[in-house]
């Protein structure tokens, strides 16, 4: 197999995770509405594609023992989630997913529930699409086929350049509301123990302290309704990103 085999591997299961996200959430979160869960725009989801290529490459020869299939796919996939979630959580400060609330969870960042849906998966993947997938991409017509995944893997690679960019400015805002929210709690502690409540200098420091609350708190406010091309999609897709911050009445 050759580079234009394992790009359209890469694409078709890129498109098959961001379809198998949205089906899942819609049955079991959000039947009413549509919400792209993706973290580009467009309907495909890299970290599946990248997953199905490394258990193609990788796994292929070892499919005759299912057992081996399951758990290797199953560990390398949670790392791989386990990675990703504690990356982005060390850039923006905050989770974008969070399994604290499943039994056998790591951090919140993976689960034995995920474990084995990563694991079921695979068996899927290698048994039932690889074959149907292959057969596709062998019998395309070459000239049709490396047009298709060229523009497929440019307009990927484009969406992926303006999320980043995107990305960045969201996290520039995060840092900001995340040390004002840091400043209004350091300023509310203070103020709650009432220590040298009845000295001339606490009372001056106490004014002086509500004066920066309400400064902070006007700040936090403009800051939050900033507009950020994509920051709406993002909060939509991953809710648990932003319910940690929360203003300080």
């Amino acid at each position: 197999m050759d580079l234009y085999f394992y790009s359209w591997i890469f694409v078709i299961y890129a498109l098959i995770g961001w379809i198998a996200e949205e089906v899942v959430f819609a049955l079991l979160w959000s039947p009413s509405k549509i919400v792209n869960r993706g973290f580009l725009n467009g309907p495909y989801c890299p970290i599946y594609g990248f997953g199905a290529l490394a258990i193609v490459l990788f796994l292929t020869p070892l499919k005759d023992n299912f057992l081996v299939i399951f758990f290797v796919s199953a560990i390398l996939a949670s790392l791989l989630e386990l990675i990703t979630g504690a990356l982005l959580e060390l850039w923006f400060r905050n989770k974008w997913w969070d399994y604290s609330r499943d039994r056998f969870n790591f951090k919140g960042y993976i689960c034995l529930k995920s474990f084995v849906m990563w694991g079921a998966c695979s068996l899927l993947l290698m048994y039932v699409l690889q074959p149907i997938i292959s057969t596709f991409v062998v019998h395309l017509p070459k000239g049709i086929g490396l047009a298709l995944i060229i523009t497929a893997i440019s307009i990927i690679l484009i969406d992926l350049i303006v999320t980043l960019l995107m990305l960045r400015g969201v996290a520039r805002k995060y840092k900001f509301l995340g040390d004002i929210d840091k400043q209004l709690t350091e300023y509310s502690d203070f103020m709650s123990k009432g220590i040298f409540e009845q000295t001339r200098e606490a009372v001056k420091f106490k004014n002086e302290s509500i004066d920066n609350i309400k400064k902070l708190k006007k700040e936090y406010k403009e800051a939050n309704e900033k507009r950020i091309l994509g920051y709406e999609r993002i909060m939509k897709a991953f809710p648990d990103l932003k319910k940690s911050l929360k203003i300080k009445k």
